[in-house]
């Protein structure tokens, strides 16, 4: 017996999808049987993209086109949650720790450590300079 995940769908938007999936495009072409899974919120767009072999944002641009096609694609969240790691080099982050040190600490990359300030919107920190710093330089 064959099990599916894919949601079921009433006639009428079976009838619209089907009629979606058979009109040519300059871009990839989805058979029925790929979109269904895009009406279901509990698969991912990473699994899609993985059982279809091609890039998330080949996922992603279909069901934009979908949305704006009318069919009723349910939103998936963006993103998914974050590691106990990353929240600790956040909250360090919001402690004052410089990025260098952060990136020392944890073994990371700077660049690294300022994308994840950035992804949680952890404002740039300025540090203004004093006629003592500039002291320390001249040596």
């Amino acid at each position: 017996m064959h099990v599916t995940s894919d949601p079921p769908l009433d006639p009428d938007l079976l009838a619209r999808l089907i009629a979606y999936a058979a009109a040519p495009r300059a871009t990839r072409t989805w058979t029925l049987a790929e979109l269904r899974p895009l009406f279901d919120p509990a698969v991912s767009v990473s699994t899609i993209a993985g059982r279809l072999g091609v890039k998330r944002a080949v996922v992603t641009y279909e069901l934009v086109r979908v949305r704006r096609a009318g069919f009723p694609v349910p939103v998936r969240p963006s993103g998914g949650e974050r590691s106990s790691r990353t929240l600790a080099i956040a909250g360090d982050l919001r402690t004052g720790m410089s990025i260098e040190d952060v990136a020392r600490k944890y073994g990371l990359t700077e660049p690294r450590v300022r994308e994840i300030r950035i992804r949680a919107g952890i404002p740039v920190r300025s540090r203004l300079w004093s006629v003592d710093d500039e002291s320390v330089g001249r040596g």
